[in-house]
């Protein structure tokens, strides 16, 4: 687990220096931005009163692709599930409780980090003043089998975004590099619990 966030920092770091070599090339100098995308499911802390019959919670989180953290994965989904009021805590069995089970994917296509590296340095050497404009993207699934045994399925998308001399698509969130990984699987799993209230299977 370690090693994975070691090889996810590098992959973004280099894809950092990168696009910015290119676009300090261009005469463009301004650093890197980063957002969460706007398809995280809009659900707030707020929305979610805390269940009077808090019962425990059996929590398996898997994260896979080489920018997903399984470590920060589960930091952000422990910490969001217990803050939410829905669950009383964590146990170690899946025998007689609720059980969720979170997968978290970082789809690797056109527009990923390592790709970065090449069209980074392109796009800023040649469109430097339009700058430029990364897309992470990541598929959240939730599988939420409560403790009569009923089985509820649910998938999200969303995505990081790292800019040079440009903002994020229109709706998404700017924050800080070392929390835009938690803060999406927050808005994630916020999301999820928030859906499940609504159909009333929570």
């Amino acid at each position: 687990m370690r090693a994975t966030g070691s090889r996810s920092r590098r992959c973004v770091g280099v894809t950092v220096v990168a696009v910015a070599l290119g676009l300090s090339l261009a005469g463009c100098g301004s650093g890197p931005r980063f957002y969460v995308g706007p398809t995280v499911p809009a659900a707030s802390q707020e929305e979610l009163k805390p269940r009077p019959d808090r019962g425990q919670l059996y929590l398996t989180v898997a994260a896979r692709g080489s920018v997903a953290n399984e470590y920060l994965a589960t930091r952000a989904a422990a910490a969001a599930l217990l803050r939410s009021g829905q669950f009383s805590e964590f146990v170690p069995s899946p025998e007689g409780v609720d059980q969720l089970a979170i997968v978290i994917v970082n789809k690797v296509g056109p527009g990923d980090l390592g790709g970065a590296f090449v069209g980074g340095m392109v796009t800023g050497l040649t469109y430097g003043a339009i700058g430029v404009r990364v897309k992470n993207r990541y598929v959240f699934t939730a599988t939420y089998t409560s403790a009569a045994g009923e089985l509820i399925r649910k998938e999200y998308r969303s995505a990081i975004y790292m800019t040079i001399n440009r903002s994020g698509p229109k709706g998404s969130v700017e924050v800080s590099q070392g929390d835009a990984f938690e803060q999406m699987v927050e808005g994630f799993v916020l999301g999820l619990l928030r859906d499940l209230r609504a159909e009333q299977r929570l």
